[in-house]
């Protein structure tokens, strides 16, 4: 049976544009590139003087041309309002840039979820499950981001760990839907949950299976 979907419209969006001050900072990090789409992982000060990583400084066009839907239109989203924010860090726990791109080039392991073994400089292996933005995985006791020595896109189904954890969107500028990508917002959206349902999928398959090598 068909899926059917409820009639969905994100809209039309206009964010405040960067302050001077705030394009210059952002000038100073280097963007992991999907495709069309310009990731800068960060950490903020916001004017409260509150310290925010995992944030996802995002141009509004080119972010929703991806995603969809707003982040306030979606309740699995967390957001950052960037007139809130007075300074901008490239945030110290981000996937090295080489090895980000890397993985965005890969492309996802299925439907809304990717894959990958991260090899670290002591010999050691780290595989994960996460979502379609890679940017901010945990990584192992011991380990930091500067010990990660390769990537292996799409190995390690088997003994993946859910590495999903919470990260914000932080958008700027005016962004429009166009024709084709709204008449694929209502899937993107009806199907978040789904998508998040794989992650899930995917590490209990291998919990069950590293559960039977031990018996």
């Amino acid at each position: 049976m068909g899926r059917t979907f409820t009639s969905f419209e994100a809209g039309e969006r206009t964010y405040p544009v960067l302050s001077a001050s705030q394009r210059d900072q952002l000038n100073r990090i280097a963007p992991s590139i999907d495709g069309a789409l310009r990731y800068f992982p960060c950490c903020v000060r916001l004017r409260v003087g509150q310290l925010v990583d995992r944030v996802y400084l995002v141009e509004a066009q080119s972010y929703i041309s991806v995603w969809g839907v707003w982040p306030d239109q979606d309740a699995h989203k967390h957001e950052v309002k960037i007139e809130d924010v007075v300074e901008i860090f490239e945030s110290p726990t981000r996937m090295p840039v080489n090895f980000a791109n890397e993985l965005y080039r890969a492309g996802e392991s299925g439907m809304g979820y990717t894959v990958f073994t991260m090899r670290f400089r002591d010999g050691s292996e780290h595989a994960v499950a996460t979502g379609n933005a890679i940017d901010f995985v945990p990584f192992p006791a011991g380990q930091t981001p500067a010990d990660i020595i390769e990537v292996v896109p799409h190995h390690g189904h088997e003994r993946a760990v859910d590495s999903t954890q919470p990260y914000y969107w932080c958008i700027y500028g005016s962004g429009k839907p166009h024709a084709a990508e709204q008449a694929v917002a209502a899937d993107r959206h009806a199907s978040s949950r789904a998508r998040r349902m794989c992650v899930i999928s995917v590490c209990t398959r291998a919990a069950h299976q590293a559960a039977a090598r031990c018996r």
